[in-house]
């Protein structure tokens, strides 16, 4: 094996033990940032009914994008609010995409349906090809980005309480 292809794998595996380490102790608190405005980097994953989910069919909208797991507590608090703030915000211009990095889909489907999440955008990237590209800190990690899909606010983590920051945000962009 190549030393490249150790480098590689040696940073993948951190990089995975970095979010379940980061989920397993709540997160980082729900801390929020702004992104100075730098551009989301676009893609295109398979999604919940079937179809694909691409970011750039969200054009023109204010977009929530939410990497998640099944494993994760915070993010299982988390959904529920961004499903209520997407039910809220849909008809102003509001789409949230919550991407799901587990490897069995089928985890996050049953979460999913057992929860009612119908107001979410669900994508899959159980290869951690888009994760790998936008690099959260934490699971989850929230990007609120705005109409032209810069990146306005980041939140690492989530505790009770943090919806109401971020619908802030929101209300901000969507002005």
């Amino acid at each position: 094996m190549s030393l490249s292809v150790v480098a590689v794998r040696f940073a993948m595996i951190s990089w995975s033990l970095g979010l379940w380490a980061g989920c397993a102790t709540g997160g980082a608190g729900g801390k929020a940032g702004t992104a100075g405005g730098r551009p989301a980097p676009d893609f295109e994953l398979p999604g919940r009914a079937g179809g694909t989910v691409r970011l750039s069919a969200h054009k023109g909208k204010v977009v929530v994008v939410d990497f998640w797991a099944e494993w994760c507590a915070p993010c299982k608090k988390e959904l529920p609010a961004l499903d209520a703030l997407a039910k809220k915000y849909k008809d102003r211009g509001l789409a949230i995409v919550a991407v799901n990095i587990d490897k069995e889909r089928a985890n996050a489907e049953r979460f999913l349906q057992q929860n009612s999440l119908d107001a979410l955008t669900i994508a899959f990237d159980p290869e951690g090809s888009v994760v790998g590209r936008w690099e959260p800190a934490t699971m989850p990690t929230s990007y609120i980005l705005d109409q032209g899909h810069s990146i306005a606010f980041v939140h690492s983590g989530f505790n009770p309480g943090d919806e109401l920051a971020i619908e802030q945000e929101i209300q901000g962009l969507l002005k």
